[in-house]
């Protein structure tokens, strides 16, 4: 039974303008009221009309003052002045009855609507103005950044409920998305898909082989759940490195998974869309009145729920533990710990959950429906199934599986595939909303706020696209997309993957899924549908996307098929199939081999790595680039992201591997190589580190700069001169992406400035450069923004050294397309900069053996020493800085400093039970701080555990050791190197109250002489075992080798040095003002210690090296530039309204010191009010200070909170509800600002939910409106967080 054509009683208004279309605005086809003109106003200046035009609308005969009245009131211009010109006539217009007829013109002279210009010149319209042409399509015609997706309707809320805010179920303008989609689109990159395709090859193998051994002509139920089963695995995998194993499961006879069903009822119970009858299982617990059906159902959603949120939580806690990924960097794992590239902020650990729940949902559910649809119209239309079935064979060639190179050869495959998304595309309605007035098809006038509609189903089904040669537009015809049938086909007239900056970041991983799935049960299996099948999509068997339900298929051998032996499958590894005992054997072809994370026997155990990279750099980059040419790189990266409007781009440098062998050439020439990346996927900053170096260490948080060798060293400022930034002896290689049409997030101002200084025509000259570009050719925008980068280059005064190149990674090949140009590209800078070929390959590696797998280089020397003083290591440290590749902890651009501590202060009362220190320091000549900045500090080992690590160890303290941080890049230099003490190595270069992870557990088993001591070992490895006996009791390392001295006869000191993670730096708000004192910093610190489950005293390393420290003595550290926007508005007179809880009151303590020195220098201060958190009085800390400014007016308001005084619980958000009539003055009349210091997980998001209360409560907002205030004051930048977790 064929599926039923969709109503035709919507059309679709069609949109395009400025090279970029808008699309699916769905509205009735009528016509507008004749009693009112639709205009739209442009403000004439001396530059020219503006682009932007005041929309509003004339009655038909009302006098021209009402329109004159009307325009300044909209503009805020003086009536008097104005005078109204029709853009086609440019005349002025005319009053009375003459008016009608001048506005009637007009827009018919601009497609609908009146276009006029609107001066107050004495001399009327500017020169511009009058040279300008009659407008045939307004101005304003929408672009894709005047449609924004905004998620704040009650239905969209609603689905929250189990989605949470994540990034399919979020606004565009909310910064949670904005940070999460710039990491979770990484995870799905070209150059990562090149590597999830054994694991989706895997899953297509394992579907066929289950439904392999179904006997010939066996029907098929349940197949929607088959196919969910093979998609969320994939998903899964792909994302978290955890395989949840729902084809063996199901396989085996065993219930999948929990999570596909526990969310598919909490989204259907969320939207409505379940009765109580089937929620509850029957019309019993429905009728029983002594119970409540709701509350019942609402018990059932929070189970869901929770469902779905352990699976998260486990999948999160085993990354962290190291137990999942695989030593990869998955995409979870970039959530919890990488910076967004787009907003420049880590994501809140609170939508961790919303994000992944999101995309393991869309990313399995939208595959699994399409392919379910595809089934069906292949079994109905047989000759399509016979044309994949021939085209998989003569790509396989007689080979047994697909290779990756294979996929773009599967056309007709992909054409099937697309075909089913046209007819049923995963989601049939997407909206957006009019961020500005905007006119669609020069008809429709939209206000700011106004939603538009796109109806996919009628988009997709339009008959001047898709009928005409192609037939019924209803009728399945994959010959719509074969080759050269798009020709002249609108580009926007077929969006299934959605569009503009919220289309599917996963959609070439769904036709990957799908080409391989194809393949894999094509070649073997003739699928037909079952006598009686009724076509039906609905959501009774699916979840956010529709599926055919009740979908069953007959399975029977294909022509000529080759199928696999059967297998027997693994016993009781899910239990007993049904109806058969646990040892009952079925058929498999291997695939119940485990993902492993535990590294092999004898391997090195685990530390951090830069991504891209082998474990410690020891092999190739993870990734499909491989050989000579990706070895065969000049120096130095870097980033085109923290300069501002009006500068170059600020570098970060770096050299390593073969690169820094031929950065060594080429730096005795003086001849230095930039290389700039603009990537928002991730692609083009993988690329660039393969050229740049094999092994480049990255800073998650600061970014220094360093020049190895030859690489330029760019200036330090953010107005660096553009010589600093462009080597105008050297060259430059750009390699980036074009985002739907506009530059990459983190080029947008490299691009601005690039555009003024290719205006200038000055600015580049004598720069030699090449530009690589990344992209798709099936967008419109194909390498638009490389093309920008090499034209704006040549005007600006550059010299090309090679013509544009790029590769489309759309195709097979475009791996080994950029190894051709960068070898290319390496061999041309020799030779145009006469760099003479260096001895050997390019690609040898730098560092072999052993040394090139350690982090730490020591060598225990047979005399003693008392310990290297820091103030003589520290400036060599400082001055080793370019001269060499780092193979420890210690960055190459090492520039901590010895801070000596002026004063010290304990804080909270001594009664408190707790500890917190105000600590001052001097700093050193030249470094300086601006109010709401951090301080870096270096920590060290607490002496107590340096004493026990040298009782394993069976060492004294005094045995000499020599460091190596750093190997020399002249080979005729000595490596630098210290000589110091046990002691001193063990407490600086090591955490050693670090808790093991589970592989380092397992490592450690693996490499104990003593087997009982070995087995005891591999039980704290399993899972429960590490979780009980090493997690929840935070067992250090030390204590498992002092519980398993065995051990100590393999781990001496250098190895236990490089089995350790280093001491990462800690970061600390500064709470103190350069006004007041510019040679001095102040932090606050809360001590951490307490005695864990073993016993332990745990001493923080970086807390209490900072209560530890004596006054006079010195702290290691530096300040540091974090890339925050959370300071002080430039203007004091603007309101601030400053929340902190504990030592989150640090950076206000800053705040309120600048603003006391400006009271002091004369200058005005705007309101400021203060809501500090703590848990009693006791608690209290700077209360004397904070007091004293609020008697000085420095603060408006001071509102303290006691959560643990008095007979309830008190929080700031309480007392922000408190203050809401003021709040909202300040907030919403006062344009001021907000900043929030604190704890991520509680606090902040409870302090959000205060300030959205406010809006309702004062505002007189509704839910919606009230979050999306928030949402804009954050957009504005007026809502500001510093918080940790």
């Amino acid at each position: 039974m064929a599926p039923q054509a969709p109503g035709r009683g919507l059309g679709l208004a069609l949109g395009a303008a400025a090279g970029a279309a808008l699309v699916g605005a769905v509205a009735w086809r009528a016509t507008r009221p004749a009693r009112r003109h639709a205009i739209v106003v442009l403000l004439d200046g001396p530059a020219g009309p503006a682009k932007r035009g005041l929309a509003l609308s004339h009655e038909r005969g009302a006098p021209l003052e009402a329109l004159l009245g009307a325009v300044a009131a909209k503009a805020q211009l003086q009536r008097g002045a104005l005078v109204l010109h029709g853009s086609a006539s440019k005349a002025p217009l005319p009053p009375g009855g003459a008016l009608d007829a001048a506005l009637d013109a007009e827009a018919a002279a601009a497609g609908g609507t009146a276009v006029l210009l609107a001066t107050t010149a004495p001399g009327g319209l500017s020169a511009a103005a009058r040279a300008a042409r009659p407008l045939s399509a307004p101005p304003w015609a929408p672009r894709w950044d005047d449609f924004v997706k905004m998620w704040d309707r009650q239905q969209q809320l609603a689905v929250q409920r189990i989605s949470d805010n994540g990034l399919f179920t979020s606004s565009t303008t909310h910064p949670d998305w904005q940070t999460g989609r710039g990491l979770l689109a990484r995870g799905f990159n070209t150059l990562k898909l090149s590597s999830y395709w054994g694991l989706v090859l895997a899953k297509a193998r394992g579907f066929m082989q289950e439904w392999a051994r179904f006997p010939p002509g066996s029907v098929v139920v349940d197949v929607n759940e088959w196919l969910a089963a093979m998609a969320s695995d994939a998903v899964v995998f792909a994302a978290t490195g955890w395989d949840m194993r729902n084809l063996e499961r199901k396989g085996c006879g065993d219930a999948v998974h929990p999570f596909l069903s526990a969310f598919k009822f909490g989204l259907r119970f969320a939207l409505g869309l379940i009765s109580p009858v089937e929620a509850l299982g029957g019309w019993g617990p429905v009728l029983n009145p002594l119970t409540s059906t709701r509350r019942a159902m609402e018990a059932k959603f929070a189970a869901a729920r929770k469902v779905c949120e352990d699976m998260v939580e486990m999948m999160c806690e085993a990354t962290r533990r190291g137990e999942l990924g695989g030593g990869a960097r998955s995409v979870l794992s970039s959530l919890l710990c990488d910076v967004s590239p787009s907003s420049g902020q880590y994501v809140r650990q609170r939508c961790v959950y919303g994000h992944m729940i999101n995309l393991l949902v869309a990313g399995h559910e939208t595959t699994a429906a399409s392919l379910g649809f595809l089934i069906y119209y292949l079994a109905a239309n047989p000759q399509w199934e016979d044309a994949v079935r021939a085209e998989a064979r003569a790509v396989l060639g007689g080979r047994g599986e697909l290779r990756l190179e294979d996929l773009p050869r599967l056309v007709t495959a992909e054409a099937c595939f697309r075909e089913v998304l046209r007819l049923h595309p995963p989601v049939a309605l997407v909206n957006r909303d009019a961020a500005a007035p905007v006119s669609l098809a020069s008809r429709w006038l939209l206000q700011r706020g106004q939603r538009v509609a796109v109806l996919l189903a009628a988009l997709h089904r339009d008959e001047a696209t898709w009928g005409g040669r192609f037939g019924d537009v209803n009728a399945f015809n994959p010959d719509r997309f074969m080759p050269g049938a798009d020709a002249g086909r609108h580009p926007c007239a077929y969006l299934p993957w959605g569009m503009g900056v919220r289309a599917c970041i996963g959609q070439s991983f769904a036709l990957m899924e799908a080409k391989a799935w194809i393949v894999a049960v094509y070649d073997r299996f003739t699928l037909r549908l079952p006598p009686g099948f009724v076509f039906k999509p609905s959501h009774v068997e699916g979840g956010a996307a529709p599926v055919l339900e009740g979908l069953a298929v007959q399975v029977l051998p294909a022509p000529g098929a080759r199928l696999p032996p059967p297998v027997a499958r693994a016993p009781g590894l899910f239990g007993a199939a049904p109806g058969g005992s646990g040892s009952a054997p079925c058929s498999r072809a291997g695939s119940f081999t485990r993902h492993s994370s535990l590294p092999p026997d004898g391997a090195e155990p685990p530390s951090t790595v830069a991504a891209l990279a082998a474990a410690n750099g020891d092999g190739a980059p993870s990734s499909p680039l491989r050989g000579a040419a990706a070895a065969a790189a000049v120096a130095a990266a870097a980033q085109l992201f923290d300069a501002p409007p009006g500068s170059p781009p600020r570098a970060a440098v770096s050299g390593g591997g073969a690169a820094a062998a031929a950065a060594e050439a080429g730096g005795r020439l003086g001849t230095p190589l930039l290389v700039l990346y603009g990537s928002n996927a991730g692609t083009c900053e993988a690329f660039a580190d393969l050229l740049a170096a094999r092994r480049r260490r990255r800073r998650r948080r600061r970014r220094r700069l360093a020049a190895p060798g030859g690489a330029a060293a760019v200036g330090g400022g953010e107005a660096a001169p553009l010589a600093a930034a462009l080597p105008g002896a050297g060259a430059v290689a750009v390699i980036a992406s074009t985002y739907n049409g506009h530059p990459p997030d983190n080029a947008a101002r490299f691009a601005a400035w690039l555009d003024a200084a290719a205006a200038a025509g000055a600015g580049a000259g004598g720069v030699t450069y090449a530009v690589f570009g990344v992209g798709d050719s099936k967008w419109e925008t194909f390498q638009a923004f490389a093309k920008r980068v090499d034209a704006r280059l040549a005007a600006a005064g550059g010299s090309r050294l090679r013509g544009l190149a790029g590769v489309d990674v759309s195709g097979a090949g475009f791996a080994e397309a950029f190894e051709t140009w960068q070898a290319d590209l390496v061999a041309e800078l020799l030779v145009h900069f006469n760099v003479p070929q260096l001895d050997g390959a390019l690609g040898a590696a730098p560092d072999g053996g052993a040394r090139g797998k350690q982090r730490v280089i020591l060598e225990l020397l047979p005399d003693t020493h008392p310990g290297a003083a820091l103030e003589t290591v520290v400036p060599q440290l400082q001055a080793m800085r370019g001269r060499g590749i780092s193979v420890d902890g210690l960055p190459l651009d090492f520039t901590a400093h010895l801070l000596r501590v002026t004063a010290a202060r304990q804080l909270q009362a001594a009664d408190s039970g707790r500890f917190t220190r105000h600590v001052e320091l001097a700093l050193p000549p030249g470094m300086t701080y601006v109010a709401g900045a951090h301080l870096e500090v270096t920590p060290a080992n607490s002496p107590h555990i340096v004493d026990f690590a040298l009782g394993l160890l069976g060492l004294k303290g005094d045995e000499a050791v020599r460091w190596t941080p750093s190997a020399a890049q002249d080979s005729a230099c000595t490596p630098c190197s210290f000589v110091s003490s046990s002691r001193q190595a063990l407490t600086f270069l090591a955490e050693l109250s670090a808790t093991p992870t589970r592989r380092q557990v397992a490592w450690l088993a693996s490499a104990c002489p003593c087997p009982p001591e070995a087995a005891a070992l591999w039980e704290l490895a399993g899972e429960a075992g590490y979780k009980d006996a090493v997690l929840a009791r935070r067992v250090t390392s030390l204590e498992l080798l002092a519980a398993h001295t065995s051990l100590l006869a393999v781990l001496d000191l250098p190895a236990l040095l490089n089995f350790l993670p280093r001491l990462k730096p800690r970061y600390y708000s500064i709470s103190s003002s350069p006004r007041t004192a510019p040679n001095r910093v102040c932090i606050t610190v809360a001590r951490v210690d307490f005695t864990t489950p073993t016993g332990r005293l745990h001493r923080g390393p970086g807390s209490c090296t900072c209560h530890d420290v004596e006054v006079g003595q010195f702290v290691l550290g530096t300040v540091s530039d974090l890339q925050s926007a959370f300071r002080l508005p430039a203007d004091l007179r603007v309101p601030v309204v400053m929340v902190g809880g504990g030592t989150g009151v640090a950076p206000f303590v800053a705040f309120l010191e600048e603003r006391d020195a400006a009271r002091r220098a004369g200058e005005a201060l705007g309101p400021a009010h203060l809501f500090f958190g703590c848990r009693s009085p006791r608690d209290f800390i700077y209360r004397e200070r904070l007091e004293a400014w609020r008697q000085s007016g420095v603060l408006s308001g001071l509102h303290v909170a006691f959560s643990r005084e008095g007979p309830c619980k008190v929080y700031v958000q309480d007392l922000i509800r408190q203050q809401a009539a003021a709040l909202w003055e300040l907030l919403d009349g006062g344009r001021g600002v907000v900043f929030v210091c604190g704890d991520a997980r509680r606090m902040a998001p409870g302090v959000a939910s205060a300030f959205c209360d406010v809006a309702r409560d004062a505002g007189g907002r509704s839910d919606g409106s009230a979050s999306a205030w928030l949402g804009s004051l954050r957009e504005a930048g007026r809502y500001l967080e510093d918080v940790w977790c």
